[in-house]
């Protein structure tokens, strides 16, 4: 920290990026720095450039379940957008299983149905994970059991391919009536 606030104090540039676009706040929530990150955003930095996945500083922090350091971004104007990809923060942490920053991004109002390129949704990739502390949380909040991936799987397919039947029975009870 005290490095960091040297370089800060020569005016170093902290939006200053790598070749491949990533930042040194990129770098702090990909790792969980919470100081760091409280550093440069103070000094300047800016949350929503992407590097060459796409990915900012928030996708990278949800990723991580780093709960404080996503505050802190959100807070600066964070997106919950997705990156190239499609992936959101709120795929990100479902496919990780932090429950706690999947309510987060659901009460800010994350598209709880957004699709991944290969048409991925939040509940397919907590259900293909295993977490059905995440599945039961997205389905609380009406996400949809119906949409089928660009392979023509379903969030309760991907549960049964990695054997997981107690999230593809939550699955099939709240599904839509037919």
């Amino acid at each position: 920290a005290t490095a960091l606030r040297a370089l800060i104090a020569q005016k170093t540039n902290v939006n200053a990026t790598e070749p491949d676009g990533t930042t040194a706040l990129h770098w702090a929530a990909d790792l969980g720095d919470r100081k760091t990150v409280d550093i440069l955003l103070n000094a300047g930095a800016k949350v929503y450039p992407s590097n060459r996945h796409g990915d900012t500083a928030l996708l990278l922090a949800s990723f991580g379940g780093y709960e404080n350091i996503v505050n802190m971004l959100l807070a600066k104007g964070g997106s919950l957008d997705g990156n190239a990809r499609g992936w959101t923060p709120l795929h990100y942490a479902a496919f990780a299983g932090h429950a706690r920053l999947v309510e987060k991004f659901l009460e800010h109002r994350a598209n709880i149905n957004a699709k991944t390129q290969i048409d991925l949704t939040p509940l397919m990739v907590a259900a293909m994970n295993g977490h059905l502390d995440v599945v039961k949380m997205l389905l609380k909040y009406n996400a949809d059991t119906t949409p089928r991936d660009a392979n023509g799987r379903s969030a309760r397919d991907h549960a049964l391919a990695r054997g997981n039947s107690t999230i593809a029975d939550a699955l099939v009870r709240a599904a839509p009536k037919q």
